[in-house]
């Protein structure tokens, strides 16, 4: 258990590191700052508070603090589901129907972030209300919610909702792209590796899930549950921000000579940073 113990602080410490210099990043690289790129900063921020707050030991503190931790960790799992099928709907708008998007970027982000969030916030106080905290001494030491009939009846239905979105999305996604894809022959805006790119994500999109479903289910044994969970959000955390805009801020930030966009791009929004359609220059 000690090895396990060590394993899940090290895997902690990790995607702290890795998600305070992706906001770091984010912070001092004003070019990052576009509506795209906050839905990853988002992931990265829930990634982050998430595993802050199971680093601490509630155990020993007032009931309140220990209801937060348990709220928090619960809503935070579910908001995480829902972000990533929201940030899927994000780039298939942004290069399927750019026109849509553009005219409503600002409306499409708040309500992809906050509708999902009050649902979360919904289910997690029900959860809470009923089912109160956990604690589980010998394998962690925070809190989460209390099993409860509500819980084990809403959770599958919660997952496979956004399962289905998310597949849904990258179904439309992946053919618009294979579809462009043929037609530029010379694949001069790089649509080849925005399929590729877009690939990986259903894998690690659909890879959360499918843990999601084994916990729900009670298939992983509860002393591995963390750090395959740990595993999981890490690989999400990075694939995402491997992206050219953030490669091209960490260059800046080092004073090492970037990749800009030209003035004449065709289509200003970057995305996830993959060049939606847009020439670059070096300078």
């Amino acid at each position: 258990m000690e090895i396990l113990t060590i394993i899940t602080i090290t895997l902690n410490i990790v995607i702290l590191l890795i998600s305070l210099y992706l906001l770091f990043l984010f912070i001092k690289c004003k070019e990052l700052h576009k509506y795209p790129n906050y839905n990853i900063m988002i992931i990265s921020l829930i990634i982050l508070i998430d595993n802050a707050f199971r680093l601490f030991p509630a155990k020993n503190y007032h009931e309140i603090i220990q209801y937060t931790q348990a709220f928090t960790l619960t809503f935070l799992d579910k908001l995480f589901l829902t972000t990533i099928t929201s940030q899927v709907f994000i780039f298939f708008l942004g290069m399927a129907k750019a026109q849509v998007y553009y005219k409503y970027e600002r409306t499409i982000f708040y309500l992809s972030l906050f509708i999902p969030m009050i649902i979360c916030i919904a289910l997690t106080t029900l959860y809470i209300l009923i089912g109160g905290k956990k604690n589980h001494e010998d394998i962690n030491h925070y809190f989460y919610c209390g099993s409860n009939e509500l819980k084990d009846f809403a959770d599958p239905i919660f997952n496979s909702i956004f399962l289905f979105l998310n597949i849904c999305y990258f179904i439309d996604l992946l053919a618009y792209v294979f579809k462009t894809m043929k037609q530029d022959t010379n694949d001069e805006f790089g649509y080849g590796k925005q399929f590729c790119k877009f690939i990986g994500m259903l894998i690690v999109n659909s890879l959360i899930f499918a843990v999601s479903y084994l916990i729900i289910f009670h298939i992983i044994p509860m002393e591995y549950i963390d750090i395959i969970y740990l595993i999981i959000c890490l690989t999400i955390d990075v694939y995402y921000n491997i992206n050219e805009a953030n490669i091209e801020a960490t260059k800046k930030i080092f004073c090492i000579k970037t990749n800009h966009l030209d003035k004449n791009s065709l289509i200003e929004l970057n995305g996830d940073n993959i060049t939606w359609s847009c020439r670059t220059t070096v300078k």
